[in-house]
């Protein structure tokens, strides 16, 4: 039997959401009331049933959570399902769930 082994972006497809130059030391950014790590991986859930499963799955496994999984900027256009973990390197890493996602990279200004 032969096996290969697809690149991950071939077998994901992720778009680009957002990109930046600076080069970032590691640092938090007050974010709602929590402290986001800086910088960080993040993924879009596409149902708050999987975010909630993700979640579990991670609970489960006995793994740390940086930011407690929490519903954020509630009641509003941003509103979103959030959590932040490490990988086993060291990565910070965030898992979301937009109620809207049409408005995931908009800009708010109150």
């Amino acid at each position: 039997m032969i096996t290969t082994h697809l690149p991950a972006t071939l077998v994901l497809s992720p778009t680009l959401g957002r990109r930046t130059n600076l080069p970032w030391p590691d640092y938090y950014n007050p974010v709602d009331g929590d402290d986001v790590p800086v910088p960080h991986f993040g993924t879009v859930l596409q149902s708050l049933d999987q975010f909630n499963s993700i979640a579990e799955k991670l609970r489960s496994g006995g793994v740390r959570f940086i930011i407690e999984p929490t519903l954020r900027f509630k009641d509003t256009p941003g509103e979103q399902w959030t959590m932040f973990v490490k990988d086993p390197s060291g990565n910070n890493l965030e898992f979301k769930y937009v109620t809207r996602p049409e408005l995931l990279f908009a800009k708010f200004v109150k």
